[in-house]
């Protein structure tokens, strides 16, 4: 798994055994948030319209974390303890 991986499954999981801060490099963040977006940009259309708009609004969702990660100079924990 590569780390751009690590951070999607970790922004999508249970954050409760974080006991430790985390940081990431700017250019993995920008680099996950690029990936995002060009999921977001081609879409889910050959999904059913109802998990359309489920993966449409998580992916959204992690794109908001990832720059609220950003924001937080790449503090995975920062934003983790943030959101409990």
């Amino acid at each position: 798994m590569n780390k751009i991986d690590w951070i999607l499954v970790f922004l999508i999981s249970d954050y409760s055994n974080l006991n430790q801060e985390k940081y990431l490099l700017p250019e993995e963040v920008a680099d996950c948030k690029q990936k995002i977006q060009k999921i977001l940009d081609i879409g889910f259309n050959e999904e059913p319209l109802e998990s359309q708009k489920r993966l449409t609004n998580l992916f959204k969702y992690i794109l908001e974390l990832l720059m609220l990660i950003q924001d937080n100079n790449c503090n995975l924990s920062g934003i983790v303890y943030g959101l409990k």
